[in-house]
């Protein structure tokens, strides 16, 4: 599976979400109903998320492998799905990171494998995220001019 970690990666499967940005690859999310479902155990250690962010950095990370981070673990049952391709469905179904980030509670429930639980660790997430950005204004930089790119450089 490719996750997104740049050109030293080859895979031959296809991902089923366009990627945020065109600098990231969503990773490819395992059809359940055509017996393709693949947990993340059963993955190459360099494939899962929590073994790529300690070996890559979380920058290395699509925004799936960080949720699938947070929520660790995905469905069981007749349709059962990993947590990656929970995390790759959920981004989806809300058109990315900040559909998702501005979801409800209940809207994120009413999601097959997310409970209250799963989505009260996304809110929280967020939320510390949100308080992050007001707690540091001055470590953001401001660009006036082409000067203060290169000065950024």
């Amino acid at each position: 599976m490719d996750y997104g970690a740049g050109p030293q990666r080859r895979s031959t499967r296809t991902a089923s979400v366009a990627p945020a940005r065109a600098s990231e690859e969503t990773p490819a999310t395992p059809d359940p109903a055509q017996g393709k479902y693949v947990a993340i155990r059963d993955l190459p250690p360099s494939e899962r998320p929590r073994e790529r962010l300690a070996a890559l950095g979380p920058e290395a990370l699509s925004l799936a492998e960080l949720v699938a981070i947070l929520w660790r673990t995905g469905t069981s049952g007749t349709h059962p799905e990993s947590a990656l391709a929970l995390a790759t469905r959920a981004l989806a179904t809300h058109d990315g990171l900040a559909g998702l980030a501005s979801a409800s509670l209940a809207d994120l429930v009413r999601m097959r494998g997310v409970g209250p639980v799963k989505a009260i660790e996304l809110k929280a997430a967020f939320e510390l995220a949100r308080r992050l950005s007001l707690a540091t204004p001055d470590a953001r930089r401001v660009i006036r001019t082409p000067r203060d790119i290169v000065d950024m450089l």
